[in-house]
């Protein structure tokens, strides 16, 4: 399966294969400026010593040391609101329009793990 013919459309192979899989590939979607706000974000949402205000909900239990096992985030950007404006996921919804052939794509739902 073959990615993108541009780095903003997907090609007719790709959404077929991600139509008929559920899932498909794609590569560098995330800038190297954005990847420092995220990660900046990450480690602020998964800091359990400084609680930043986020819904934090743990799907592992504990781990021997006391920590949670695996911890997700629900949520991040109603605390952090810039995440709805990072290019990656502009870039998402876009892909999503596509592959769906509709215009009305909503970034909602989001969480971390």
């Amino acid at each position: 399966m073959s990615l993108f013919a541009t780095s903003t459309q997907p090609t007719s192979e790709w959404i077929e294969g991600f139509l008929q899989d559920g899932f498909a590939r794609m590569e560098n979607v995330l800038p190297d400026d954005e990847y420092e706000i995220l990660s900046r974000i990450y480690e602020q949402c998964f800091d359990e010593e400084n609680d930043c205000g986020v819904t934090r909900k743990s799907l592992g239990g504990k781990d021997d040391q006391g920590r949670e096992a695996l911890p997700q985030v629900l949520g991040p950007s109603k605390v952090f609101p810039e995440l709805k404006e990072l290019r990656f996921i502009q870039q998402a919804q876009k892909v999503t329009a596509e592959v769906f052939g509709t215009s009305d794509v909503t970034f909602r739902g989001e969480h971390m793990i």
